[in-house]
């Protein structure tokens, strides 16, 4: 699919109210990518788990990795 009809279809109004997206109306339209560096996020998750833990939380983590082939997905040997 081409960028410019996701980015079209993903500016509609009707279609950012049913996402509840940009719900403060700000100007600038949605875009696909912002080359933003994060740099907020914790390196390493570990030591948030084990406070939760120590704290009595009881967590469930589900990590999922997937390599596939196109063949296995549509029904091929």
């Amino acid at each position: 699919m081409r960028t410019i009809y996701v980015h079209n279809y993903l500016n509609l109004p009707h279609v950012q109210k049913a996402l509840h997206a940009n719900l403060t109306n700000l100007p600038n339209p949605w875009d696909p990518c912002s080359n933003l560096d994060w740099k907020d996020s914790p390196s390493s998750m570990f030591p948030i788990y084990r406070r939760l833990i120590a704290s009595g939380l009881r967590i469930l983590l589900y990590s999922l990795y997937v390599i596939s082939a196109g063949r296995w997905i549509y029904g091929g040997v």
